[in-house]
């Protein structure tokens, strides 16, 4: 009897420890505050983030799934946790190199300015690997900014990721 008196009461407290409020972030990027959310689904939205375009400046933080057609547009994030929906700092930015197939082979054609989070630790570039040797191998992502989008072609070796350009200094410098 005990033990079933010992295992309620933990039961019990763990119960009543999930029963905390929802609370997202609220409002524009710049005036954002975290509130409870009520009578909502639970689930926080937020502005969406690119390597090619940075910070979606049109969506609001808000309690609730991303409204209309912002998710599926790109420009709309959502998440099921309580403050999950954090506010979104845009970093330095940093260049990565688009290529072009020509000549039967890919050359770079011209470079490309990517955005970055602040903190964000990702700021790569995607190229073609050195097995990428039809036009068909390599599927260039965002312009060159970011990671490549097909796992099985860095798997193949037909897309590489690199540090992006900025990340590359440091390793420049004589130490």
């Amino acid at each position: 009897m005990m033990k079933l008196m010992i295992i309620a009461a933990i039961l019990g407290a763990a119960y009543s420890e999930g029963e905390k409020e929802f609370k997202c972030l609220k409002g524009a990027a710049a005036v954002a505050t975290e509130e409870a959310c009520t009578g909502q689904a639970i689930k926080c939205s937020g502005p969406s983030f690119s390597h090619a375009t940075g910070i979606n400046s049109v969506v609001e933080y808000a309690c609730g799934a991303c409204a209309g057609n912002t998710k599926a547009e790109g420009s709309c994030d959502e998440c099921e946790t309580t403050g999950c929906n954090k506010l979104l700092v845009a970093g330095d930015e940093f260049k990565c190199n688009k290529y072009k197939f020509e000549n039967e082979k890919f050359e770079i054609d011209t470079e490309t300015t990517c955005k970055s989070l602040k903190d964000a630790e990702d700021n790569m570039c995607n190229k073609p690997g050195a097995q990428a040797k039809l036009a068909a191998d390599y599927t260039m992502t965002l312009n060159g900014c970011g990671k490549c989008s097909v796992e099985q072609e860095v798997t193949d070796k037909k897309c590489e990721q690199t540090a992006g350009a900025m990340g590359l200094s440091a390793l420049l410098l004589p130490s």
